[in-house]
């Protein structure tokens, strides 16, 4: 699952692992332009409750 994730959005996952010591995971992911000014300075709209089935 953890390969799934990290390779679907272009990342790379490295693992160091020594018997007795324990193991250490290094992720990698790429990095995302910040999104436009109008897009930060708009609050984002209120999620509504789902509505119970009738």
């Amino acid at each position: 699952m953890f390969h799934g994730i990290v390779t679907a959005h272009g990342g790379r996952r490295e693992v160091e692992s020594t018997p007795g010591k324990g193991s250490c995971f290094t992720l990698h992911l790429p990095r995302v332009p910040p999104p436009p000014e109008s897009a930060r300075s708009s609050p984002a709209a209120p999620m509504q409750p789902p509505r119970p089935s009738p």
